[in-house]
């Protein structure tokens, strides 16, 4: 039985191994049973317990908060791309996209290292890569876990030389939080604007993600194979 008989559990265990792995209330527990013990709390009191879980919402929050000053909504970014489009067929320009998503995120390094909540490394993040970016470049949001950089005017050429620098730059050092080194690795894939097969913002996220999915698919198994 997971974390041991039911006996040796602790109120906190038994709450965390009730709920589905994909519970959202799930991934909050464990944050704050990592907050437990990182601070030596009683896993049993009931009241510390609804404590940390409060404090962590409000964290959270907080992050999110955070996260919609460095990138646009996904709702802000479809409107976005459209206007992006419409410029790209009324001047013949170019205009391309590179998708993002965390590959692997490492757990922190020693006993004695706090696990920072994925959000807040998210965070930071995309903020490195917003440094990394033109300023007529920007950020949106294609789902929970996929962002892209969207480069007005950029040819496919162009794209995947932006590309290579930006994982060569984001994936050189990990990212410093609270302190503390947090190693990840950062995958990207080049989606350059075709009118023929992605007439609106729609097709052009669809294809992104498609795209995306396939090569990180690709990376985790040949990570496996190595």
């Amino acid at each position: 039985m997971k974390g041991g008989s039911a006996e040796n559990r602790t109120l906190l265990q038994s709450l965390e191994d009730s709920l589905p792995e994909d519970h959202e209330l799930k991934l909050l527990l464990q944050q704050v049973r990592t907050d437990c013990k990182a601070q030596g709390l009683d896993e049993n009191d009931l009241a510390k317990i609804f404590e940390l879980i409060e404090e962590t919402k409000r964290k959270k929050r907080k992050a999110e908060k955070q996260m919609n000053q460095i990138v646009f909504s996904n709702e802000h970014t479809l409107s976005l791309l459209d206007l992006e489009i419409s410029r790209a067929l009324r001047y013949g320009t170019d205009l391309s996209g590179i998708a993002f998503s965390i590959l692997k995120m490492a757990s922190p390094a020693s006993e004695t290292d706090i696990d920072i909540p994925q959000v807040e490394v998210t965070n930071a993040i995309l903020r490195k890569l917003r440094e990394e970016l033109r300023n007529a470049d920007w950020i949106g949001t294609l789902s929970d876990s996929l962002f892209i950089a969207v480069l007005p005017m950029t040819t496919l050429k162009e794209a995947h030389i932006a590309s290579r620098r930006l994982l060569r730059a984001m994936n050189a050092d990990p990212i410093r939080i609270s302190s503390q080194s947090v190693p990840f690795k950062l995958a990207g894939s080049v989606v350059h604007f075709n009118p023929k097969r992605m007439p609106d913002a729609d097709a052009y996220v669809r294809v992104a993600r498609n795209e995306h999915v396939e090569m990180a698919h690709r990376l985790r198994n040949l990570q496996g194979f190595m």
